[in-house]
C-alpha cells in the first residue's frame, strides 16, 4: 500500500516532535488558562452577586415585618393609636436597620 507523497510527509511530521502542520499553529495549550478564566470569572461573580442580594432581601424583608409586628403590637395597647404605632414602627427600624 503506497500513499501519496503528501500524506506521506503529513504523517512524518506527525511523528516528528515540533513539526506543526498548519503555519502558526501551536503545539502547547497556550492560552487555554486565560480562556477559562474569561469564562469561569463572569459566572463566578454573578453569582457571588446574585447570593448577595438574595442576602440583602432576605434581611429587608424580615426587617419590614418585624417592623410591622411591633407596629402591630403598639397599635393593640390600650390607648394606642395609628399615629402611635406608625411612630413605634419607624422607630423600630431606625434602631435596627438604620441604613
Amino acid at each position: 500500500m503506497s500513499r501519496s507523497p503528501v500524506a506521506a510527509a503529513r504523517l512524518g511530521c506527525l511523528a516528528q516532535p515540533g513539526c506543526r502542520r498548519w503555519p502558526g499553529a501551536r503545539d502547547d495549550e497556550s492560552g487555554v488558562a486565560t480562556l477559562a478564566v474569561v469564562l469561569v470569572i463572569p459566572a463566578v461573580l454573578f453569582l457571588v452577586s446574585t447570593v448577595a442580594q438574595l442576602v440583602v432581601y432576605y434581611h429587608a424583608s424580615h426587617l419590614a415585618t418585624a417592623a410591622a409586628q411591633e407596629a402591630a403590637r403598639a397599635a393593640q395597647l390600650a390607648d394606642g393609636s395609628e399615629q402611635s404605632a406608625r411612630a413605634y414602627g419607624e422607630d423600630f427600624l431606625a434602631q435596627a436597620g438604620p441604613n
